[in-house]
């Protein structure tokens, strides 16, 4: 079973997965899993990267979305039989497959803001210009590796506003609906 969480930037989705596969005991990937795997390239490792470094890395690289995200198909074919929990862009990779329980977190803009201006020391107009655009790139992508709409609640098992619960808060709601394992669709 792979347990996916695709997320907005600044929700706090890379440190709920990270903490979910603390508590289940299972290897987290995330953006930059497959740096280390033979033949994707580094030029595939804009997964968690912020706004600013995704554009500038494809720019001095010349890669397309297109190219990246093949490069990151070919990478995820290595854990696609593990029980993990899989993090931002490389969660596209799986949200097709039947064994997978896709979660999205999300938060409302100023929240997402806030946090960023707390945890990566931002200044506001910054932050509100690295969320807007962190999540129309990771939209773009998402939709051409995954082929489906990005944030759409049919398109996970879950979907869940982090600045409701917080993190921990989060995780324990994840862990509860994941152990019921039916068809959970709660949007």
């Amino acid at each position: 079973m792979i347990i996916t969480i695709s997320h907005q930037y600044g929700s706090g989705g890379r440190l709920i997965g990270k903490t979910l596969a603390d508590r289940l005991s299972l290897p987290f990937y995330d953006g930059d899993f497959w740096t280390d795997r033979e033949g994707a390239g580094e030029s595939a490792s804009i997964g968690r990267a912020d706004a600013f470094r995704i554009t500038e890395s494809l720019m001095k690289k010349s890669v397309t979305l297109y190219e990246a995200a093949e490069k990151l198909k070919k990478g995820a074919e290595s854990i696609a039989y593990e029980n993990c929990v899989v993090c931002g862009s490389v969660s596209s990779c799986f949200e097709n497959s039947p064994s997978v329980f896709a979660v999205f977190i999300h938060a409302p803009r100023n929240q997402r803001v806030k946090r960023c201006i707390s945890e990566h020391h931002m200044e506001e107009e910054t932050a509100e210009r690295v969320v807007d655009s962190a999540d129309r790139i990771w939209e773009t992508f998402y939709e051409i590796v995954s082929g489906k709409k990005w944030g759409h609640c049919d398109n996970y098992s879950l979907s869940m506003d982090s600045s409701r619960l917080g993190i921990n808060g989060t995780v324990d709601f994840i862990l509860s609906a994941f152990s019921l394992q039916s068809d959970v669709h709660v949007c």
